[in-house]
């Protein structure tokens, strides 16, 4: 059995940012996001697609996307796996799509600056819980 390991990236003033950025959609968003993970947690990388995963590329390259419509508006999670034998992911930025773009126009930019401190220190991310 497949058992991913999800954190939220944790900012400077130990906000968590992914939490706050769900609390921000209400509560339909958190649930729906929180079943999609409980799914990905036991399903093997490989088969982690569309239409609620998909890899991007570009200026997010190294990052994926969990997919999720809520009340018509597309939201997704970016984060990446970790490196080496634990299956590890991270989520690290919240935002909308619209038209094909995010919102903001900085996700990509803003979600690989969190990978990277994510990377270099530890105490920037917390597991996540799924209940």
């Amino acid at each position: 059995m497949y058992s991913f390991t999800f954190y939220d990236y944790i900012e400077d003033d130990g906000t968590n940012a992914i939490t706050a950025w769900l609390d921000a959609r209400g509560p339909k968003a958190k649930a729906r996001f929180n079943a999609i993970i409980a799914r990905l947690r036991a399903t093997p990388k490989g088969q982690w697609t569309r239409p609620c995963v998909d890899t991007l590329d570009g200026e997010c390259t190294g990052l994926f996307e969990i997919r999720a419509k809520v009340k018509g508006v597309q939201l997704r999670l970016l984060g990446f796996h970790h490196e080496g034998p634990d299956k590890e992911v991270t989520l690290v930025f919240g935002a909308v799509e619209k038209s094909n773009r995010f919102v903001p126009l900085s996700t990509c930019q803003q979600a690989q600056r969190r990978k990277q401190n994510a990377m270099d220190a530890p105490r920037r991310h917390r597991r996540l819980h799924v209940g």
